[in-house]
């Protein structure tokens, strides 16, 4: 399973939006919840701060024993990191 929507991300990650927010700003995320909110919705966030979010979907996913599966900014649509289950 690999996730290009990074919503559908957090919903398999059974993640709330307050709950990524908090792992998002752990990691050193400025974004108030609301901008992290707008970006699930797709409004566009520097590539910064969706990598951060990134990272804190993908260490959630690790803790339920995944891999990486959800892509960084800047990676092309066929070159995904780690499939969960794959």
């Amino acid at each position: 399973m690999s996730f290009i929507d990074i919503e559908d991300a957090r919903i398999a990650a059974d993640l709330s939006i307050a709950d990524l927010w908090m792992a998002y700003f752990s990691l050193g995320g400025f974004a108030s919840l609301a901008a992290v909110r707008d970006h699930l919705n797709d409004t566009v966030m520097p590539a910064r701060d969706h990598d951060l979010l990134v990272d804190a979907l993908n260490d959630c996913f690790i803790g339920q024993g995944g891999n990486h599966p959800v892509r960084y900014s800047g990676k092309p649509k066929d070159q995904n990191v780690d499939r969960v289950g794959a």
